[in-house]
């Protein structure tokens, strides 16, 4: 609003200095008249800007003189009209402030049920008094005598012990402190605390964390009770889940075997389980690991098995390439046709950049060489 009221007031000033003015001159009944003859908005006139060159908008005799506000509006003490929505909200809308008088304030305002309403007048949710937070231009809905230990909260809420603030019970017993002085999380007030079924309570604590985090090898808990040994080797998995050994906390069936080390020992890639998984038809098994790669990852020259038996020869020479790759002479992989004759080795043994290869290759529709 500023930005587009000093780029007016430029072209203002610019009509006025390039050109005479004309004292005759007729404004809009939402305008206002400057001595200079110039018109600017009814708005700007005793806003406490001087938007008339010659200041005539400001001039104490029309500013002090009485000014009509619609219904709607509220009068400030320098004359200018603000919403009334702007009153009494904390912000000073009016030059002189007079929008968030104490005096005013206090008497006008009718805050809603769900609303506390502030020593100076203002309206604030009723959750957001003796919250710890203070958000009443004079603090008063962190007021001690409102906030002292004699307060109510809901059945719902938990109250804090030095604030006397309220703060709901989903929220003690979480390892968060939400309290002022941390009394939602005491561990005497967590210890009578009851988890729902599917929580699992901690020891030291008494918090509440779910069942899907526990034995995951990721402590929730503050004292690391969630993934205790004992309780995980009690734990049941899903049967598309394994149980790791030594921790009890279950991975996904999809993880295993797939050279890399989801279970904190390992279990999860041994080769005596690995070895009796069994792959997708799309799939090639790993020798050594049993470990699953994707059958388009094989023969490809990168060594995708821990062991490097998806690019044995051996298989490799069985392997079959489709019509537009090219396969590799000594280790049978396969690569893109577009690949082959670009100066670049791409087979292990360089059988993709052999002069003979590359003359039929070409002239092929399936292949262009740009640089021969």
């Amino acid at each position: 609003m500023t930005f587009i009221k000093f780029s007016l007031l430029a072209v203002v000033l610019m009509l006025a200095v390039c050109s005479i003015p004309v004292q005759g001159q007729t404004c809009k009944d939402t305008e206002f008249k400057c001595k200079s003859g110039s018109c600017i908005p009814n708005t700007w006139r005793c806003d406490g800007d001087a938007d008339c060159v010659d200041g005539s908008d400001e001039d104490v005799n029309i500013c002090s003189s009485p000014t009509t506000c619609k219904d709607v509006e509220f009068k400030c003490g320098s004359g200018k009209c603000v919403p009334k929505q702007w009153t009494c909200d904390g912000e000073n809308d009016c030059p002189d402030g007079s929008d968030e008088d104490v005096n005013i304030c206090s008497r006008q305002t009718t805050c809603k049920a769900i609303e506390f309403r502030c020593g100076s007048g203002q309206c604030v949710p009723n959750t957001w008094s003796c919250d710890g937070e203070k958000d009443c231009p004079d603090g008063s809905d962190e007021d001690a005598n409102i906030c002292n230990p004699e307060s109510r909260c809901e059945d719902t809420q938990f109250k804090c012990n030095s604030s006397g603030s309220c703060v709901s019970m989903n929220r003690t017993c979480d390892g968060q402190k939400d309290c002022p002085d941390g009394s939602d999380e005491v561990a005497d007030i967590c210890a009578e605390s009851r988890c729902e079924d599917t929580q699992f309570k901690c020891n030291s604590s008494g918090s509440c964390v779910s069942m899907n985090r526990t034995c995951d090898g990721q402590k929730d808990c503050p004292d690391g009770s969630d993934e205790v040994a004992d309780i995980c080797a009690e734990s049941r998995c899903e049967d598309t889940q394994l149980k790791c050994n030594s921790s009890g906390s279950c991975v996904s069936m999809n993880r295993t075997c797939d050279g890399q080390k989801d279970c904190p020992d390992g279990s999860d890639e041994v080769a005596d389980i690995c070895a009796e998984s069994r792959c997708e038809d799309t799939q090639f098994k790993c020798n050594s690991s049993g470990s699953c790669v994707s059958m388009n990852r094989t023969c490809d020259g990168q060594k995708d098995c821990p062991d490097g038996s998806d690019e044995v020869a051996d298989i490799c020479a069985e392997s079959r390439c489709e019509d537009t790759q090219f396969k590799c002479n000594s280790s049978g992989s396969c690569v893109s046709m577009n690949r082959t004759c670009d100066g670049q080795k791409d087979c292990p043994d360089g059988s993709d950049e052999v002069a003979d290869i590359c003359e039929i290759l070409v002239f092929s529709p399936l292949h262009v060489v740009s640089w021969l």
